[in-house]
């Protein structure tokens, strides 16, 4: 068997000069080996140490891979609106004994529904532990949103009137519901 070259691999756990310095000295401190059958010029033995990786950088690696960034243009209006609703909000929470969960559910639909633009808002809590967000819209068009307090879900109640009479009611994604009511109400 001819071979010029003849590479082996070997696999470090640490970077230590200490620790490649003895495991050099014992791979030559043996007495038979299967390598004797090869001659100096025959064998090239590498003893580069591997970098040092961790199984949770690895994770994590592929975690950032997944991730997506996006940038959002937001309405000129978002920040009127957001702070109206964020002062209703305010007003509210001094009354009432709330929870860190229901801050949460309140920032998620007050940053999705900010997004629209109304003329008017009203907030409240109902005795059935609903959060309730009445938008009033041009020609007499309103948007009540509701979102019960104790479900961490992203869904919604929604029912939208014009003229005071119901022309749509129905459980949805507050993501998907907002785009799908930006979009109708550019028509």
């Amino acid at each position: 068997m001819q071979t010029d070259n003849q590479e082996i691999q070997r696999s470090v756990v640490t970077t230590n000069d200490v620790i490649l310095q003895k495991f050099y000295e014992n791979q030559n401190s043996r007495t038979t080996s299967s390598l004797d059958c090869y001659n100096s010029e025959m064998l090239l033995l590498n003893f580069k140490p591997q970098p040092k990786t961790h199984v949770y950088f690895d994770s994590i690696k592929g975690i950032s891979n997944q991730t997506e960034f996006f940038k959002v243009s937001l309405p000129e209006f978002f920040n009127t609106n957001k702070s109206k609703i964020n002062d209703l909000y305010s007003m509210l929470k001094q009354n009432k004994n709330l929870t860190n969960s229901t801050d949460k559910i309140f920032n998620l639909l007050c940053n999705y529904i900010s997004e629209l633009r109304f003329n008017d808002v009203h907030l409240e809590f109902t005795k059935s532990e609903l959060l309730k967000i009445t938008t009033i819209f041009n020609n007499n068009k309103m948007l009540i949103v509701s979102k019960d307090i104790k479900d961490s879900d992203t869904d919604i109640i929604y029912s939208y009137f014009i003229d005071r009479k119901l022309i749509a009611s129905d459980v949805a994604e507050i993501k998907e519901f907002t785009g799908k009511f930006k979009e109708y109400l550019s028509l």
